[in-house]
């Protein structure tokens, strides 16, 4: 049940972030600086945490988050297991932020598409 809840509240949050972003293309205060950071922190983890395994039937993708734990072998109080967690919950907000985005440029780009179709 809990899990609904986060999920819920997930989709509410990337819905409130798309509307955000429409509104400031209309009002002219959108950054697209801080569009690409979060895309560019979305993709910088994203990109090292994929893993394949293939068999002879075909190939499966997955998110592995222990490359985070080894780049951190540095910070020794935290143990493998928290760096994992705080790994996976910065992904979640970032791909959170990274949805919202599209969908309020999807949203602007939409309505600017019909505007120019009527």
């Amino acid at each position: 049940m809990a899990m609904l809840i986060y999920i819920a509240s997930a989709f509410a949050v990337i819905i409130m972030k798309a509307w955000q972003v429409k509104e400031q293309f209309k009002s002219s205060t959108f950054s697209w600086k801080y569009c690409g950071i979060i895309v560019i922190a979305w993709c910088s983890m994203t990109v090292p945490s994929m893993l394949a395994a293939c068999s002879k039937h075909g190939c499966q993708l997955s998110l592995n988050f222990s490359w985070l734990s080894d780049l951190i072998q540095a910070a020794s109080y935290l143990d493998n297991s928290r760096v994992v967690i705080f790994g996976m919950v910065v992904y979640a907000v970032l791909t959170v932020y990274s949805l919202g985005y599209f969908l309020g440029l999807t949203m602007h780009s939409a309505g600017k598409l019909t505007r120019a179709l009527n």
